[in-house]
C-alpha cells in the first residue's frame, strides 16, 4: 500500500462521509485555496519512540534542559528595536513605540525576559510558541500572555476559505476556549510537513537519543547500588570423594543467616568446601562516559549549539579558551540569531500591526540590537593590537584607530604614524623592495621606536599600555 493510500485510509477512519467528526476536531483534507495537504499530527504512530504525553517529563531531563536553559538566557540579552524607514532610505529608531513597552512588561505577572525564557522551552519541545493578546474594552492590545503549547491546537473550518479558523486552548483550569487568530501570536519552528499550520519541534529528531540517555542514567544508578549485581557468588565444592555435601540453596540460607541481622559484621566460616567468586565490577567497567557522548553530540548538532557552550562533558575535554569563544560565536550565528530574526519578523506582522496603520507597516522594521552582546564582541586585547598595528603600518590614521577602540580624537590625531610616513618619504615600495629593504621595514630604528613609544604613552588608555612593548624589539 502506498503512503497516499495509507493517508486516505486513515482519513476515512478519522472523518465521516461529510468531512466532519462527531467526537473529534474538524481537520481538513486540503486547504481550499492553496490545496496544501494536511497530514494529521494526532494520528498515533505504530511504534512511537516516546509517547507524546512524556514531553512534559523532559523538564526532569538534564540533557534537554541544558540547551533550553542556555537558549532562554541568551534570547533576552539583545533588546528589541523598532525602526522606521525615512525618505532617504535610512532607518530611524522609534524608542517610544508602545510595542517595546508591552514587550518589556507584557502583563502584571511576567517580565519580557521571563516570556523569552519560556519561549525557549516551547520552541525546542513543541516547535510552536503561542502568546495571547489580551485587549481592553476599546480593542487595544494591553497585555501578552504565554500559552501552554501542549494545550493549543489550530483548527480549520472546511466550509470557510480560511487557513486557520481558530485556536483551541484548554487552560489548566476552566473549559476549552476558541481563540481567534488575530488574538494569537504564533511562532513556528519551520513547518511540520504533516501539517503546515504548525511548526516542527527539534526534539522530534532526538527521541532515541533522549531514551538512550535516560537508560544510561538508570544503568549508572543501578550499577552504583551494590554494583548492580550480587557482590559475590558462593557455590559448594565437592569433597575428596567427589560428593557435594551441601546444596546451593542451603548454602545460601546459611550465608544469609550468618551475615544479616544480629550477625551483621561477624566472621563467616564454612565447615564444607566452598568457592567464593567476586562479581562486582571495577569503576572502569562501570563507566558509561563514552556511551553518553553520542546523545550529547546529537542534541548539540540538531540545535546548532556547540556542546562546549552547553558544558557537555563530551566536549569539555577538548576545549580551550580560544575555541570556547569561537564556539559561542558559532552558537549565535547558527542558533540564536536565526531565532531572533524569526521572532522579529513575527512581531512585526502580528504585534506591531496593532500599533501602526497596516498601510504604513512596510516602512517599519523590528530587529534585536546585537551590539552589546558579549559573545559577539571582539576581545579587547585583540582589538587594541589590531588597531595599533594598523596605525603603525600606515593603514589607518591615529584618529581612526582611536575611534575603533572607543576613544575621542582631536584634530592633531588626524595623521598617519611618523614611522609609516618616514618609510613613504624614503620611496620604499613594498611590492618592489629588496630583501634588505624588507628587513629594514620590519626592524625600525631606535628613533622610530622612540616616536612610537611617546605616541602610545600619550594616546593609549592604561589598560592597553601592556600591548606594545617597543623595548623588546631593540
Amino acid at each position: 500500500m502506498s503512503w497516499q493510500e495509507t493517508i486516505r485510509k486513515k482519513a476515512l477512519i478519522w472523518l465521516n462521509a461529510d468531512g466532519s467528526s462527531s467526537n473529534s476536531p474538524q481537520w481538513p483534507t486540503a486547504y481550499p485555496v492553496a490545496q496544501a495537504q494536511f497530514f494529521f499530527p494526532n494520528w498515533p504512530d505504530e511504534n512511537p519512540a516516546v509517547p507524546l504525553q512524556q514531553r512534559r517529563e523532559l523538564v526532569n531531563n538534564s540533557l534537554i534542559m541544558t540547551p533550553i536553559n542556555w537558549l532562554g538566557t541568551v534570547l533576552s540579552e539583545p533588546p528589541p528595536v523598532v525602526e522606521q524607514e525615512q525618505s532617504d532610505g535610512s532607518f530611524t529608531p522609534v524608542p517610544d513605540s508602545p510595542m517595546l513597552d508591552l514587550l518589556a512588561t507584557p502583563n502584571p505577572y511576567h517580565t519580557g525576559e521571563l516570556l523569552l525564557k519560556a519561549f525557549a522551552y516551547s520552541w525546542v519541545v513543541y516547535g510552536n510558541v503561542y502568546w495571547y493578546k489580551a485587549r481592553n474594552a476599546s480593542g487595544e492590545v494591553v497585555e501578552l500572555w504565554p500559552l501552554d503549547s501542549a494545550n493549543v491546537v489550530p483548527f480549520t473550518d472546511t466550509t470557510k476559505n480560511e487557513f486557520i479558523s481558530y485556536y483551541s486552548y484548554k487552560p489548566p483550569i476552566g473549559t476549552e476556549q476558541q481563540l481567534l487568530p488575530e488574538d494569537i501570536i504564533h511562532f513556528r519552528c519551520g513547518l511540520d510537513p504533516r501539517d503546515s499550520r504548525v511548526g516542527l519541534a527539534p526534539i522530534e529528531a532526538l527521541w532515541l537519543e533522549i531514551a538512550a540517555d535516560i537508560a544510561l542514567t538508570k544503568y549508572t544508578q543501578a550499577m552504583t547500588q551494590n554494583f548492580g549485581v550480587p557482590p559475590y557468588c558462593v557455590s559448594p565444592e565437592p569433597d575428596p570423594t567427589g560428593t557435594y555435601q551441601l546444596s546451593a540453596e542451603l548454602l545460601k540460607s546459611e550465608i544469609t543467616k550468618g551475615t544479616t541481622g544480629a550477625n551483621t559484621g561477624k566472621v563467616l566460616t564454612f565447615e564444607r568446601p566452598v568457592r567464593i567468586v567476586m562479581m562486582g565490577l571495577s569503576p572502569d567497567s562501570m563507566s558509561v562516559d563514552k556511551s553518553r557522548r553520542i546523545p550529547e553530540e546529537r542534541v548539540a548538532s540538531v540545535l546548532c549549539i556547540p556542546g562546549v557552550v552547553l558544558g557537555y562533558g563530551s566536549h569539555l575535554d577538548r576545549s580551550t579558551y580560544s575555541n570556547v569563544a569561537t564556539a559561542r560565536r558559532m552558537a549565535y550565528e547558527g542558533c540564536v540569531n536565526p531565532i531572533l530574526n524569526l521572532i522579529a519578523a513575527v512581531l512585526r506582522e502580528q504585534l506591531l500591526v496593532e500599533f501602526v496603520p497596516r498601510e504604513t507597516l512596510d516602512t517599519y522594521w523590528v530587529r534585536f540590537d546585537m551590539s552589546d552582546v558579549a559573545a559577539l564582541k571582539e576581545d579587547t586585547n585583540d582589538l587594541y593590537k589590531r588597531e595599533v598595528e594598523a596605525f603603525k603600518n600606515g593603514i589607518t590614521k591615529r584618529s581612526e584607530a582611536r575611534a575603533q577602540i572607543g576613544l575621542q580624537s582631536v584634530p592633531e590625531d588626524d595623521i598617519y604614524s611618523p614611522m609609516a610616513e618616514g618609510r613613504a618619504a624614503g620611496g620604499l615600495q613594498f611590492a618592489e623592495a629588496s630583501d634588505a629593504e624588507h628587513k629594514s621595514l620590519n626592524d625600525p630604528t631606535r628613533s622610530e621606536l622612540a616616536d612610537l613609544d611617546r605616541w602610545f604613552a600619550a594616546v593609549a588608555p592604561d589598560r592597553a599600555q601592556g600591548l606594545l612593548d617597543a623595548q623588546s624589539h631593540r
